[in-house]
Protein backbone atom coordinates (compact mmCIF):
# COMPACT_ATOMS: atom_id res chain seq x y z
CA UNK A 1 0.00 0.00 0.00
CA UNK A 2 1.82 3.43 -1.00
CA UNK A 3 0.85 7.16 -0.49
CA UNK A 4 -1.49 7.13 -3.73
CA UNK A 5 -3.28 4.27 -1.97
CA UNK A 6 -4.09 5.60 1.36
CA UNK A 7 -4.95 8.86 0.11
CA UNK A 8 -7.38 7.80 -2.45
CA UNK A 9 -8.63 4.86 0.44
CA UNK A 10 -9.08 8.23 2.65
CA UNK A 11 -11.02 10.75 -0.34
CA UNK A 12 -14.05 11.04 1.64
CA UNK A 13 -12.63 12.34 4.73
CA UNK A 14 -10.71 14.81 3.14
CA UNK A 15 -6.72 15.24 2.55
CA UNK A 16 -4.32 13.43 4.14
CA UNK A 17 -0.18 13.65 4.35
CA UNK A 18 1.44 10.27 4.10
CA UNK A 19 5.19 10.53 5.65
CA UNK A 20 7.55 7.61 5.60
CA UNK A 21 8.06 6.23 9.44
CA UNK A 22 9.83 3.36 11.10
CA UNK A 23 8.95 0.48 8.56
CA UNK A 24 5.77 2.24 7.46
CA UNK A 25 4.12 5.58 7.27
CA UNK A 26 2.47 8.03 9.30
CA UNK A 27 -0.86 9.45 8.08
CA UNK A 28 -1.75 12.95 9.06
CA UNK A 29 -4.81 15.32 8.69
CA UNK A 30 -4.37 19.10 10.27
CA UNK A 31 -1.09 18.18 11.08
CA UNK A 32 -1.79 15.51 13.54
CA UNK A 33 -0.93 11.91 13.23
CA UNK A 34 -3.93 9.52 13.41
CA UNK A 35 -3.13 6.30 11.89
CA UNK A 36 -0.02 4.21 10.65
CA UNK A 37 0.42 1.74 7.54
CA UNK A 38 2.45 -1.24 8.66
CA UNK A 39 2.78 -4.33 6.38
CA UNK A 40 0.13 -3.35 4.72
CA UNK A 41 -2.20 -2.84 7.47
CA UNK A 42 -3.36 0.74 8.89
CA UNK A 43 -3.79 1.31 12.28
CA UNK A 44 -5.78 4.00 13.60
CA UNK A 45 -5.46 6.23 16.88
CA UNK A 46 -7.76 5.40 20.06
CA UNK A 47 -8.66 6.01 23.48
CA UNK A 48 -11.02 5.62 26.33
CA UNK A 49 -13.94 7.16 24.12
CA UNK A 50 -13.16 4.65 21.11
CA UNK A 51 -11.90 1.11 22.46
CA UNK A 52 -15.50 0.08 23.07
CA UNK A 53 -16.08 0.88 19.34
CA UNK A 54 -12.92 -1.45 18.47
CA UNK A 55 -13.31 -3.94 21.02
CA UNK A 56 -17.17 -4.73 19.48
CA UNK A 57 -15.31 -5.57 16.08
CA UNK A 58 -12.25 -7.33 17.67
CA UNK A 59 -9.70 -5.23 16.10
CA UNK A 60 -6.37 -5.78 17.91
CA UNK A 61 -3.91 -3.52 18.95
CA UNK A 62 -0.67 -2.90 17.62
CA UNK A 63 2.02 -4.27 19.58
CA UNK A 64 5.97 -4.41 19.25
CA UNK A 65 8.46 -5.99 20.78
CA UNK A 66 11.42 -4.54 22.47
CA UNK A 67 15.10 -5.09 21.92
CA UNK A 68 14.85 -6.99 25.84
CA UNK A 69 12.00 -9.33 24.64
CA UNK A 70 8.97 -7.10 26.83
CA UNK A 71 5.95 -6.53 24.28
CA UNK A 72 4.56 -3.60 23.93
CA UNK A 73 1.12 -2.38 23.86
CA UNK A 74 0.46 0.78 21.95
CA UNK A 75 -2.89 3.27 21.21
CA UNK A 76 -3.70 2.26 17.69
CA UNK A 77 -5.61 -0.37 16.73
CA UNK A 78 -6.52 -2.20 13.03
CA UNK A 79 -8.57 -0.70 11.04
CA UNK A 80 -11.61 -2.91 10.22
CA UNK A 81 -11.23 -4.90 6.85
CA UNK A 82 -14.38 -3.93 5.10
CA UNK A 83 -12.97 -0.15 5.66
CA UNK A 84 -10.64 -0.69 2.70
CA UNK A 85 -13.02 -1.16 0.20
CA UNK A 86 -15.31 1.27 1.77
CA UNK A 87 -14.19 4.90 1.60
CA UNK A 88 -17.17 6.47 3.16
CA UNK A 89 -16.63 3.93 5.82
CA UNK A 90 -12.73 4.66 6.28
CA UNK A 91 -13.89 7.79 6.45
CA UNK A 92 -15.80 7.62 9.55
CA UNK A 93 -13.24 5.47 11.58
CA UNK A 94 -10.83 7.76 10.25
CA UNK A 95 -12.89 10.90 11.95
CA UNK A 96 -12.69 9.00 15.04
CA UNK A 97 -8.79 8.59 14.81
CA UNK A 98 -8.58 12.25 14.24
CA UNK A 99 -10.58 13.55 17.25
CA UNK A 100 -8.96 11.15 19.34
CA UNK A 101 -5.70 13.15 17.92
CA UNK A 102 -7.26 16.14 18.65
CA UNK A 103 -8.11 15.48 22.21
CA UNK A 104 -4.37 14.14 22.65
CA UNK A 105 -2.93 17.28 21.67
CA UNK A 106 -5.43 19.75 23.84
CA UNK A 107 -4.39 17.40 26.72
CA UNK A 108 -0.79 18.02 25.67
CA UNK A 109 -1.13 22.15 25.28
CA UNK A 110 -1.98 22.98 28.60
CA UNK A 111 0.75 21.42 30.04
CA UNK A 112 3.34 22.95 27.66
CA UNK A 113 2.11 26.38 28.41
CA UNK A 114 2.80 25.86 32.50
CA UNK A 115 6.27 24.52 31.60
CA UNK A 116 7.10 27.37 29.10
CA UNK A 117 6.12 30.14 31.85
CA UNK A 118 8.62 28.11 34.46
CA UNK A 119 10.97 28.60 32.06
CA UNK A 120 13.72 31.83 32.95
CA UNK A 121 14.31 34.23 30.37
CA UNK A 122 17.91 33.50 28.78
CA UNK A 123 18.80 37.49 29.66
CA UNK A 124 21.99 38.42 31.55
CA UNK A 125 21.29 39.63 35.66
CA UNK A 126 21.16 43.26 35.94
CA UNK A 127 24.45 44.53 37.75
CA UNK A 128 23.87 47.63 39.86
CA UNK A 129 26.82 50.20 39.15
CA UNK A 130 29.01 51.25 42.05
CA UNK A 131 29.58 54.60 43.17
CA UNK A 132 32.66 54.41 44.70
CA UNK A 133 36.23 55.82 42.84
CA UNK A 134 37.91 53.11 44.17
CA UNK A 135 35.70 50.74 42.40
CA UNK A 136 35.14 52.29 39.42
CA UNK A 137 38.83 52.13 38.77
CA UNK A 138 39.05 48.03 39.65
CA UNK A 139 35.63 48.25 37.05
CA UNK A 140 37.95 50.32 34.51
CA UNK A 141 41.13 47.65 35.27
CA UNK A 142 39.03 44.27 34.95
CA UNK A 143 37.14 45.77 31.51
CA UNK A 144 40.65 46.35 30.43
CA UNK A 145 42.17 42.98 31.14
CA UNK A 146 39.03 41.32 29.83
CA UNK A 147 40.03 43.30 26.63
CA UNK A 148 43.56 42.21 26.22
CA UNK A 149 42.50 38.24 26.49
CA UNK A 150 40.06 38.82 23.99
CA UNK A 151 42.30 40.11 21.92
CA UNK A 152 44.87 37.51 22.81
CA UNK A 153 42.55 34.83 22.48
CA UNK A 154 41.47 36.32 18.91
CA UNK A 155 45.09 36.69 18.05
CA UNK A 156 45.56 32.32 18.62
CA UNK A 157 42.73 31.65 16.16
Amino acid sequence: MDADDITELFRDFGPVTVRRMFSGAGVHAEGMNFAFVVDGMIYLKTDAETAADFDREKLAAFTFRRKGGKEIVTSYRRMPDRCYDEPEEAAHWARGALGVARRAQMRKRPAAKRSAKKVAPNKRPVVKARTSKTSKKKTSAKMKSGAKRKSRLRSRL
